[in-house]
């Protein structure tokens, strides 16, 4: 099709000169055996004595904890915006090497425009955006769902008898925002993260922790609870209160606006 033959130079794929391509260069033509490479397949006998494919057992390169849904709340279904996957990395440089397996896990709901939260090291005991997929273990996903509202009930009871400022985006909350309760290798303690992922950008989250947001002309809140009407009717005013100071501010000349900076 298209004219292509097999006989053509310029595409060999697979079958092409790794030396030929790489043009003298050593570190190219590792590069491409590398991308190249076709791994062997061995065939041996099972118990029973049929022809199978034989492998060797790999081995857990910088295994993570064990983890389950009790300390990993991605794992109760699994959530649908996790991903987590085995990689086979070679454990030196050359080929030859025996492979070892990476175990990756990612977070695509709390992700920046350049790449998605890793998981790898961290226990996700609860967060708000955990949503089962519908082709998970019936109980399994029940259970998870009844301790990740329970934990999260905890955080904000927590909150509440505290007196904490937790802003608008935790009493609706918006469809945009997302709280985990985490803990990191680097620390005994659970913490609680929350982020705005409305204005994620290209290399970072927006954390809500430090600056708490107390109006948002883009919250759209997601469920429901006793006081939502009082926390809609609370922004619409914040709203109006600031833009009516902004608008009501006196005229600065330039020399000083930049006396003032």
């Amino acid at each position: 099709m298209g004219g292509f033959t097999f006989d053509d130079d310029d595409d060999e794929g697979i079958f092409g000169d790794s030396e030929k391509l790489a043009a003298g260069d050593s570190a190219a033509k590792a590069d491409i055996e590398a991308q190249n490479m076709v791994p062997m397949l061995t065939l041996g006998r099972d118990d029973e004595g049929f022809t199978a494919l034989m492998e060797e057992e790999k081995s857990i390169l910088d295994a993570p904890e064990r983890v389950d849904t009790t300390n990993f709340i991605c794992l109760g279904g699994p959530g649908r915006h996790s991903t987590e996957n085995a990689r086979l990395v070679p454990e030196g440089p050359g080929l030859d090497a025996d492979e070892n397996i990476e175990v990756g896990r990612w977070c695509g709901r709390v992700r920046t425009w350049a790449e998605q939260l890793d998981l790898s090291e961290a226990k996700i005991y609860a967060c708000t955006a955990f949503e089962p997929v519908a082709f998970g273990d019936p109980k399994t996903a029940s259970a998870a769902l009844e301790q990740n509202m329970r934990v999260l009930a905890s955080i904000q009871a927590q909150r509440q008898s505290e007196q904490a400022d937790i802003g608008l985006c935790c009493r609706g909350p918006c469809q945009e925002f997302v709280e985990m309760l985490v803990q990191t290798p680097t620390s005994d303690d659970r913490e609680s993260r929350r982020w705005c992922m409305r204005l994620a950008g290209a290399g970072r989250l927006y954390d809500l922790r430090e600056r708490p947001v107390v109006a948002c002309t883009g919250w759209i809140p997601r469920g429901s609870s006793p006081g939502l009407a009082e926390v809609a009717q609370s922004n619409i005013e914040r709203i109006a209160q600031c833009r009516k100071v902004m608008a009501e501010r006196p005229k600065t000349t330039e020399q000083e606006q930049e006396d003032a900076e």
